[in-house]
């Protein structure tokens, strides 16, 4: 039995891996955005939280490094985006309409403050899934499985943490995990707020 040149030809080509267009070292941008929904509750500062600060500048490395491309098609917008700009038209008509008609206190300040965290984020995930759509599918989901793997062992931490302080001498560090939790930039009260048979909050 033998292949002739023919069948060589019109053999179908192995299906070959997907290569990244961004180094490991265009990864950080994914790293900063995943640690900044795991970190979205720490608070700084009033309704700005280490989880702001870091998918800002994983937004604002997506804006730098897609302006910083020269082939055309770079900025093209997903099909998605729509979705997102209607939900900010409607935000927007609706703070508009409850101003002036809802028979609730409404609050115009509080409103804008909302709104405009609501852009922040929207924008920025229009940018970040722009830049993302040519990591390469294993190191995504390499990246995420490894922030979810960690949030986990904290979890665990944590938790662990809890029993031992019950006994003398057996106290673990855990308080970071709180932070803004009891303001902005302090700790915040310790979370075990339940014991068999009756509720204690310490």
């Amino acid at each position: 039995m033998y292949f002739s040149v023919a069948d060589t030809e019109n053999r179908i080509p192995a299906r070959t891996r997907k290569i990244s267009t961004y180094t490991n070292g265009r990864m950080w941008i994914v790293w900063l955005a995943l640690w900044g929904a795991s970190l979205s509750k720490a608070m700084v500062g009033n309704g700005v939280s280490i989880g702001d600060i870091l998918f800002g500048c994983a937004a604002a490395g997506c804006f730098l490094h897609l302006i910083s491309q020269r082939h055309v098609g770079v900025f093209s917008i997903q099909k998605w985006s729509i979705y997102i700009v209607l939900l900010l038209m409607w935000g927007l008509v609706g703070g508009m309409f409850a101003s002036s008609y809802s028979p609730f206190t409404f609050s115009l300040q509080e409103f804008w403050k909302a709104f405009s965290k609501l852009t922040f984020y929207s924008v920025g995930a229009i940018l970040l899934g722009s830049y993302i759509r040519k990591v390469d599918i294993a190191e995504l989901g390499g990246a995420v499985f490894n922030i979810l793997t960690l949030n986990a062992a904290i979890a665990l931490y944590i938790y662990v943490a809890q029993l031992l302080n019950q006994f003398p001498g057996m106290q673990l560090p855990y308080e970071f995990f709180w932070f803004g939790q009891g303001g902005p930039l302090a700790f915040g009260k310790d979370l075990v707020h339940w014991k068999i048979g009756e509720n204690i909050s310490r």
